[in-house]
């Protein structure tokens, strides 16, 4: 696959997964501005929860699109 194909991959991959994780971060800011009495570790899971569902969705993405442009 060449350099600028592979590129578009990449750059389809991210938009793809920040369009997905659009909710879970709009539902963690609202956790911190409006429920700032909420446990710490309430916030904490929430976010480790949609940094690995964020890494795990670049992933697919990526294999997808790499898979339907091949």
């Amino acid at each position: 696959m060449s350099l600028g194909r592979k590129a578009l991959v990449i750059l389809a991959a991210y938009v793809a997964t920040v369009l997905v994780l659009i909710p879970m971060i709009w539902a963690i800011i609202y956790l911190l501005s409006f429920a700032p009495s909420a446990p710490k570790i309430v916030v904490y899971v929430a976010l480790a929860i949609c940094v690995m569902t964020g890494v795990g969705l670049l992933r697919w993405f990526r294999v997808r699109i790499e898979s339907r442009m091949q």
